[in-house]
C-alpha cells in the first residue's frame, strides 16, 4: 500500500507550518507583488483649506503628479482643512515645516513669506500688474521672482515654484463697495501682512488682522464687516451663509508658494527631488486652468446663493488705484527705490 503523507506533513517538509502561515505568506506576497515596491519616502503635505476647494484638488493633482514622476518611490499624503495645524493656521504650517512636523504646505504665499524675505511684498502691490499675461511672466521667470524664491532656502525651506492664484476680491455684510468712498466705516480683516493693512487704510477702510482659522466666526458675530479673498474662498469656506455683498475690486493677487522642509528635501536623490520640483509646475497649470473654467461659474453659483455682485468698471478701479498711491510711496522707500524701480522694469517689460 503506497503511503501518502498527510497536508500538514508535507507542509512541514517544505518548511511551512501550518495552514494559516502559508495563506498568510501566498498572500502577503501577492499583496505586496500587487502593490509595487514601498515608497522610499512619505511626506505629510498639508493646506488650510477644504478638499473640495481649489487648493484641495491642487494638492491632490500634486501628490499624483510626484508618485507618477517618481515612478512610486515618494508617496504624498494631502491633509486638508488644516488637520496638521490647528484648523489652518498659516503661520504654525509654516513653523512646523521648519520643524520638520509637516513635510510640505501650499497655504503660505508671498504674503506670509514676506515675513522672511520683505521682498516679497511687492508681489501683492495694489494693481501692480496691468494684466493676467504680466502677472504670470513675473512669476514664471522674472529674474527677482526666483532670487525670492532661492531667498528663503536660509529659513529651513526649498520653495517648489510659484502656484499662481486668483485676484483678491472684497466681501462684506453690510452694503456693495464701487469707490473707495464706499469703504468708509467698514472692518475689514486682512492676513497680518502690512502691505494689505496699508492697502485697506488707504481704501478707507479700518483693516483688522487675523489669522484664517478665526475669520468665518469673526464675520457671523460682527467682529468685522467683511475680508478679501478670491472668490473660490468665499465658496469654499461658505462666507456666503455671512457675507452678502462681492465687490470685484481685483486689487492684488499674490502667489502661492508650495514648499517643503529643506532639510528633507536635501535629502533625496537629485531625480527625486527634480519629481518634486517638475510636480509643482504641472501643478501650477492646473491651478491656473482650474481657476479660469472655475471663476465665471463660482460668480453664477454665489448670485445663487443670494449673493449681490458688483463688477466694477475701469475707471472705478482707477479710483481705487490712485488711492493706492501712497502705498506705492511708502514700499518704495521701504524697499529701496533701486529694487522698487527694477521690480516695475521687469513687470513692465
Amino acid at each position: 500500500m503506497r503511503y501518502y503523507p498527510s497536508r500538514r506533513t508535507f507542509l512541514r517538509s517544505l518548511g511551512l507550518v501550518g495552514t494559516g502561515a502559508v495563506l498568510t505568506t501566498f498572500a502577503g506576497r501577492a499583496a505586496a507583488a500587487a502593490a509595487g515596491p514601498a515608497p522610499q519616502a512619505v511626506l505629510k503635505f498639508s493646506h488650510g483649506e477644504a478638499p473640495d476647494s481649489a487648493q484641495g484638488k491642487t494638492a491632490d493633482f500634486f501628490a499624483e503628479a510626484v508618485a507618477k514622476r517618481s515612478d512610486g518611490r515618494v508617496k504624498v499624503d494631502v491633509f486638508h482643512a488644516g488637520q496638521l495645524a490647528g484648523g489652518g493656521d498659516v503661520r504654525v504650517e509654516l513653523e512646523r515645516v521648519q520643524l520638520g512636523v509637516i513635510d510640505i504646505t501650499s497655504s503660505a504665499g508671498t504674503l506670509y513669506f514676506a515675513a522672511f524675505d520683505p521682498r516679497f511684498n511687492i508681489v501683492q502691490l495694489p494693481y501692480l500688474f496691468k494684466d493676467d499675461a504680466a502677472y504670470l511672466k513675473y512669476i514664471r521667470s522674472a529674474p527677482s521672482a526666483q532670487e525670492m524664491l532661492k531667498s528663503v532656502e536660509k529659513n529651513g525651506f526649498k520653495a517648489l515654484t510659484f502656484w499662481p492664484r486668483p485676484y483678491r476680491q472684497l466681501t462684506n455684510s453690510k452694503r456693495l463697495v464701487r469707490t473707495p468712498a464706499d469703504m468708509k466705516g467698514l472692518k475689514i480683516r486682512v492676513p497680518p501682512v502690512e502691505m494689505l493693512t496699508d492697502a485697506f487704510t488707504a481704501f478707507g477702510a479700518s483693516p483688522v488682522a487675523m489669522a484664517w482659522s478665526e475669520v468665518y466666526t469673526a464675520l457671523q458675530n460682527g467682529t468685522v464687516d467683511g475680508q478679501d479673498n478670491a472668490l473660490e474662498v468665499m465658496w469654499s469656506a461658505k462666507l456666503y451663509e455671512v457675507q452678502k455683498y462681492l465687490s470685484r475690486i481685483e486689487y492684488t493677487r499674490d502667489a502661492f508658494m508650495p514648499s517643503m522642509n529643506k532639510q528633507k528635501f536635501d535629502a533625496l536623490a537629485p531625480d527625486l527631488q527634480k519629481a518634486l520640483t517638475d510636480s509643482a509646475v504641472d501643478a501650477a497649470e492646473f491651478r491656473l486652468n482650474y481657476d479660469r473654467t472655475s471663476e465665471d461659474r463660482l460668480q453664477t453659483t454665489l448670485k445663487g446663493k443670494g449673493v449681490e455682485i458688483a463688477v466694477l468698471s475701469g475707471a472705478e478701479k482707477q479710483a481705487f488705484k490712485q488711492a493706492a498711491a501712497s502705498v506705492w510711496d511708502k514700499w518704495s522707500k521701504k524697499l529701496g527705490k533701486e529694487f522698487f524701480d527694477r521690480i516695475l522694469k521687469e513687470v513692465e517689460g
